[in-house]
């Protein structure tokens, strides 16, 4: 946004600052502006027409820096900079920088400030973090210093190999260098660097620049750096360091050739890089110690494989082949960088800054360009494409039908257009038509005539001779009643009575097609399309008016039924016969033995902050059909694990537990067998330890799974919806509430009530939960034992009478109960479809009511009962995996 803002402002100055508005267009970066002149005198007139232009945006520019104090004393007279603008560094006591790089204005040099690095690395710790902060505190943009950074880089990418974490401490070898390298950094600091490519010539006329680029490389890493070679009027040379590229070679093992070609186009690249930023006209030559690479780079880069292939394509792209000289690797500056060194050697090494010698001295001193012939050598070092002969034979026929086989499409356009197509460039070969651009409605109408021909005579062979003979097909031909003939371009037509209709001639005399044809089907399924899916006599209908197809309507019903897009409304979910009852709801056990477990609510209660949320925890008992409710004020783990203590504290404990597939049940499982664990372990409630708890969830998404407790959730509702109305009550006043909810509720008949007075009476939940405790010391009937006394005999007596009422309870919940359930589903869907399988393609039914919405599935699991009915699948969908219910799918027979 900054940099559009600044390049609008300054397209309005380009007619009255036309070198200052370019200069600014060259010489911004992000909110910098770095620039020049060759006198005081343009260098104050551009800065005073730059402060103008960004005054008139609103933007005013400051920290003016120079390397000249006559033009520092012009800037303090118009007030663009302060009396002490002379300073080496900035009143904070950092140096000046610029773009990031440290600048003594007095030498006009640029240099490294590597204190606060020294200061870093003097609390060092020898681990790969460390390392790591330590590179990135260097910041080297030309590459001053690339082949003493190389070395850390190798060092880093020897770390990477081991398997060290970030913290670890480093391997002796690696800490060793580490070291050595740390204790070379303050050397940095000793470099200095003009920061003026052309200083102390202003005096001389330059008659030529050229830019050399050196590149080399090692098993370890390749490198590139780039040299002005400046020529002056005077005959006199000098060479000066631009910039260098290091780069780390790939952990996949590359040859030396490789390599060494990965350079060269590393100094392609920064040739370019260094064209476009000087925007100076410059003869470039490029350097380096490796035949092959000059051989690859002159030659033809299709010949060699596909790394040579591009990377020379890219070369000879940004530069020319014939720019290219061998150079030896002894003179070779870029060998420093392949390599590596210290900064004491870089520091000292004339050849890194300046150039080899020999670039100084006039042309005939270079090195001597041996254009040997490498033909000679091994494939594998020039590495040749291998070469693959191809012989085309012209003058065989192709038989079309074989060109095309038409059970290989499934779109009756796309077949005609491949076959329009093929028959265009068989016509442009033979030189018939130039035909171009895209497809005519000729060529389309003549494709589907040649395919409506093929099948014709293919299916209809002895009515085409027929006809062509006689006139008329034989009486026991399958198209005698239809009056065949032959039609224009030799289409076998259904004749009729309409001839003197005002119908078209497809309607009068309809093509015949083959009713069990390829063809036949694509035309049904494209006619079905374009009736936007209608149903099968609207699509019968549209189809006649131009086809017949013999029993045509068995043909669209087989070919809409294959509809992906109608099966997914018209798919019907699965069905599975009901399954037989668990041996845990009809066994004869105590209440609440096997039970199951829902939540209900929120239901607000009233407190001093004013309300907050309650729920109710329902636990049903599966044999007896007792209720026992709970109030918890949250609806978390450890509030449903305080109401399953309370219930099993007054019921007993259960030892099986169903429940949906709430996420506080399924964590609630987990913690149970824990604290389990926990208890056995410390010998701690042996009671409560003994009796472990197997829980059991449905099946996701199947609440009538569990409906034994979700329909006494229905009825819990009705009775507090009537029973409160729209009052508010408080945590302990709605716990009343639910205990005379349950009473009520556990004296409701279990089994049929009579209206005579001599049949018996219904069963009910309550009089299983009076016998439920078989360690209950307080009888049925207590008073009657005290008026009996309480001798031994008596209480035998009595005892055994219980019994007795206890064992008739228990043979009339068998005989009238269970009956019941038996009879319960005897009629509901005796007759289920086939199981679903695996690999089933199903839809499966979401919370969306349109089916156009339900995601697909395919079956990798399936859950059959004992009775080898599949009840539950696990599917794969398009966000993972789930579970659902056979009632849930739809299957659609893909």
């Amino acid at each position: 946004m900054l940099a559009a803002t600044i390049k609008y402002h300054l397209r309005k100055y380009q007619g009255i600052y036309p070198e200052t508005s370019e200069f600014l267009n060259n010489s911004i970066y992000v909110d910098d502006i770095i620039g020049g002149h060759q006198n005081t005198e343009d260098a104050y007139h551009t800065s005073t027409e730059c402060m103008h232009i960004f005054r008139e945006a609103g933007m005013t520019l400051h920290k003016w820096q120079t390397n000249s104090e006559e033009l520092r004393k012009l800037w303090i007279k118009e007030d663009m900079v302060s009396g002490d603008s002379s300073q080496v560094v900035e009143p904070s006591g950092l140096p000046f920088k610029v773009l990031g790089v440290s600048w003594n204005k007095r030498e006009d040099s640029l240099y490294f400030d590597v204190q606060n690095l020294v200061t870093f690395l003097s609390s060092r710790v020898n681990s790969k973090r460390c390392l790591l902060q330590a590179i990135g505190r260097i910041f080297d943009p030309v590459g001053f210093l690339g082949p003493f950074v190389l070395r850390v880089k190798l060092l880093m990418q020897e770390i990477w190999k081991l398997p060290l974490d970030w913290d670890d401490d480093l391997p002796e070898c690696l800490s060793l260098a580490w070291n050595r390298w740390c204790n070379e950094v303050p050397g940095l600091g000793e470099l200095r660097i003009p920061r003026y490519l052309f200083s102390n010539m202003f005096n001389v006329g330059i008659t030529k620049i050229e830019l050399h680029c050196f590149s080399d490389a090692s098993q370890k890493a390749y490198a590139t750096v780039a040299y002005l070679r400046i020529l002056f009027n005077d005959e006199r040379i000098r060479t000066v360091f631009v910039a260098s590229k290091t780069r780390v070679a790939p952990l996949k093992k590359l040859t030396l050739p490789r390599l060494e070609l990965m350079g060269a186009l590393l100094s392609a690249r920064l040739s370019y890089r260094i064209i476009k930023a000087l925007n100076l006209n410059l003869v470039c030559c490029f350097w380096t110690d490796s035949q092959i690479t000059l051989f690859w780079i002159k030659g033809t880069a299709n010949k060699f494989k596909s790394f040579i292939k591009n990377r020379v394509e890219e070369i000879v792209k940004l530069t020319s082949p014939e720019d290219w000289y061998f150079c030896p690797g002894k003179s070779n500056p870029s060998d420093l960088a392949s390599r590596g060194t210290s900064v004491f050697e870089l520091r000292d090494n004339p050849v890194w800054f300046q150039g080899p010698e020999w670039l100084e001295l006039t042309s005939e001193y270079w090195p001597m360009q041996n254009n040997a012939n490498l033909e000679g050598l091994d494939g594998i070092e020039l590495e040749y494409r291998k070469t693959v002969s191809n012989v085309i034979q012209f003058g065989c026929t192709v038989n079309s039908e074989k060109l095309l086989v038409l059970e290989n499409y499934s779109s009756l356009r796309r077949l005609y257009r491949v076959t329009a197509w093929i028959k265009r460039f068989i016509k442009r070969v033979k030189k018939i038509v130039t035909t171009k651009g895209p497809l005519t409605t000729e060529e389309l109408e003549e494709a589907e005539v040649h395919w409506i021909q093929v099948e014709q005579r293919q299916c209809y062979s002895e009515e085409f001779e027929t006809l062509a003979g006689v006139g008329q097909v034989k009486k026991n031909s399958s198209l005698y009643n239809f009056g065949p003939f032959l039609g224009d371009k030799g289409i076998l037509r259904m004749g009729g009575r309409l001839e003197y209709s005002d119908f078209s001639s497809d309607e009068k005399h309809p093509i015949i097609l083959p009713r069990n044809s390829s063809l036949t089907g694509l035309i049904v399924q494209d006619e079905h399309i374009c009736m936007k899916h209608g149903g099968i006599a609207t699509t019968l209908a549209k189809i006649r008016s131009r086809f017949w197809i013999p029993k045509g309507l068995q043909i669209v019903q087989k070919i809409i039924r294959r509809c992906l897009i109608c099966r997914r409304y018209s798919a019907k979910s699965a069905d599975q016969l009901t399954s037989q009852l668990p041996e845990d709801r009809i066994a004869q056990t105590p209440p609440f033995y096997s039970s199951g477990v829902d939540f209900a609510g929120p239901i607000y209660v009233k407190n001093l902050e004013g309300m907050q949320k309650s729920y109710i925890v329902l636990f049903t008992c599966a044999t007896t059909r007792a209720l026992h409710l709970e109030l918890a004020p949250t609806m978390t783990t450890e509030s449903f694990l305080m109401a399953f203590r309370r219930f099993i504290s007054r019921r007993g404990n259960c030892r099986i537990m169903y429940s949906d597939n709430a996420r506080t049940f399924k964590k609630s499982n987990r913690e149970l067998e824990q604290i389990s664990k926990i208890l056995l372990h410390d010998n701690f409630h042996e009671f409560f330890c003994n009796q472990k708890i197997t829980w059991k969830f449905i099946v996701e998404r199947g609440a009538w799974w569990g409906g034994f407790y979700e329909r006494l959730v229905k009825s819990v509702k009705e009775c507090l919806r009537k029973v409160l109305g729209r009052a508010l009550l408080s945590f302990e006043e709605l716990s009343t509430i639910l205990t005379e909810v349950e009473a009520g509720l556990n004296s409701r008949p279990l089994t049929y009530v009579y209206n005579n007075l001599r049949e018996p009476l219904p069963l009910q939940p309550v009089q299983f939960l009076n016998f439920a405790r078989s360690d209950s010391t307080l009888p049925i009937n207590f008073k009657e034992i005290i008026a009996a006394g309480s001798s031994r005999p008596s209480l035998i007596k009595r005892k055994n009478y219980q019994d007795l009422l206890v064992k008739q309870l228990w043979s009339k919940w068998k005989k009238q109960y269970i009956m019941d359930l038996r009879n319960a589903h005897a009629l509901k869907n005796p007759n289920p479809q086939q199981n679903i399988k695996i690999d089933d393609v199903v839809l499966i039914e979401g919370d969306n009511k349109s089916k156009l919405l339900w995601k697909l599935g395919r079956v990798i699991q399936v859950f059959p009962g004992r009775d080898g009915g599949v009840r539950s699948c696990l599917l794969k969908t398009s966000d993972g995996t789930l579970k659902r219910p056979v009632q849930l799918l739809y299957p659609l027979e893909l």
